[in-house]
């Protein structure tokens, strides 16, 4: 029987902690996550502590030194992470990194305090093996010395690396209005509308942007390529020129009562005329908004009851969404032969593909949606379509309403896998509310 004598416990739960840390950052093995992470918040930080305010194997019993090594462990912890959230936040890598410190400034100040107490009285603990005593002892304990050294250089060099090379935090972009509270409430059709908008690069990496501008389900008009690197803000004006006009017509009968206890809410309102009012408008009965469900004669069906009082005569005008969309465009190919912009909804995808190669090609689309556990993974195609030079090839494809969805898009170009990724949640899009009136100077 060998036995392996372990002077230094202090080295063992150091090298767990490292060990730990690249598990974490690279491997990712769940199992061992939980192996080494429970001890880790649980029991190295405090046993490190008490080592160094007991060094000798004297001062305390097992069961106290253990029990003391849990308490601390849970004081210790919590004061870490408010000592984090004051200074930056509390994160994965800030915690594992400050906790791994704390275990080792305490296990320098428990050797220091160790060296000049006697064998007898230090700490240790013994590893029993399998293997006979003879010749090759010396070559066995070699061994396992060298191992060590190895292990715990090289988990110092993989704590350097996570250190100064973080992983990547989220990636997303940033999409807004610049002066929202300045939009009309009223567009001329076949006039120029402009709005202001801006983009920022959050990606950790450069990125292509187009902006659409979407009404009663079509594109408008679109901007040109916008290249951002990371950090990067782009803030510019984008114009359309609205071509259908709104409905606008009048109430025939006043809704509710001026004064007194509101009657239940009503669901149907009688208009002068129905002309240009359908199904799915969203209209304005004064400063009340709804949305009609049934149009007949001269009645309005409305989804939800009116609350507000509203006199005969009160203006009912038919608004429309003006919808910016901010499509990823990425470059594909040798010498960007090809180029797919996509954007990604709660309902359906666009995808658009522009063949800027030198000569015509033929490209399908392939997507796979992966929506909640309980939702049936779904596979669509578009395509072989074959494209000319120059010309673009758009596609719309819609699915069940998700929340959470998954989508893996799959680009072939001529028959070869041209491009690949996945994309989850939804991009950003934003939302106007206008009437567009006709261009009439007599309205």
């Amino acid at each position: 029987m060998v036995r392996i004598r372990v002077q230094n416990e202090l080295l063992v739960i150091n090298l767990c902690s490292l060990v730990l840390i690249t598990i974490i950052s690279f491997a990712d093995i769940e199992a061992l996550r939980i192996v080494l992470g429970l001890p880790f918040l649980l029991f190295f930080s405090g046993y490190a502590l008490v080592a160094a305010l007991f060094p000798r194997k004297s001062d305390l019993s097992t069961i106290e030194r253990i029990t003391l090594s849990i308490t601390f462990s849970i004081v210790i912890i919590p004061l870490i992470g408010l000592i984090l959230n004051m200074v930056w936040a509390i994160r994965l890598y800030p915690i594992l990194v400050s906790v791994t410190i704390f275990i080792a400034a305490m296990s320098v100040a428990a050797w220091y305090r160790r060296r000049g107490i006697g064998q007898e009285d230090r700490l240790h603990f013994v590893i029993d093996l399998p293997f006979h005593r003879d010749g090759r002892r010396n070559v066995l304990d070699r061994a396992v010395s060298i191992t060590l050294a190895m292990a715990l250089v090289g988990a110092m060099v993989i704590l350097v690396y996570v250190i100064a090379s973080p992983k990547v935090g989220e990636r997303f972009t940033e999409f807004y209005i610049v002066g929202a509270e300045s939009w009309p409430d009223e567009i001329a059709v076949g006039e120029e509308a402009t709005v202001v908008l801006g983009i920022i690069n959050r990606e950790h990496g450069t990125m292509s942007y187009r902006v659409e501008v979407w009404v009663r389900g079509y594109s408008l008009t679109a901007t040109d390529l916008i290249e951002l690197d990371h950090g990067e803000t782009w803030e510019g004006q984008i114009g359309f020129v609205p071509d259908e006009t709104c409905a606008r017509t009048e109430l025939a009968q006043d809704v509710n009562i001026p004064y007194g206890p509101l009657p239940d809410e009503v669901k149907s309102i009688q208009v002068a005329s129905t002309q240009n009012l359908d199904y799915g408008d969203h209209i304005l009965i004064g400063q009340e908004a709804a949305q009609i469900q049934e149009v007949e004669d001269h009645i309005v069906m409305l989804t939800e009851g009116l609350k507000k009082y509203h006199p005969s005569g009160t203006e009912v005008i038919e608004v429309q969404k003006v919808e910016f969309r901010l499509s990823k465009v990425r470059k594909l190919g040798d010498e960007d032969q090809s180029s797919l912009s996509l954007w990604l909804g709660k309902e359906h995808l666009s995808a658009s593909v522009t063949n800027q190669g030198h000569s015509e090609a033929s490209y399908k689309i392939e997507i796979m949606i992966k929506g909640s556990q309980r939702e049936e993974t779904r596979v669509e195609s578009r395509g072989p379509v074959v494209v000319a030079v120059g010309d673009e090839w758009a596609q719309e494809i819609a699915f069940p309403f998700s929340e959470i969805h998954e989508v893996e898009l799959s680009l072939y170009k001529d028959g070869g896998l041209l491009y690949r990724g996945s994309e989850s949640g939804s991009y950003p899009s934003l939302y106007m509310w206008t009437h567009m009136r006709d261009n009439n100077p007599g309205d």
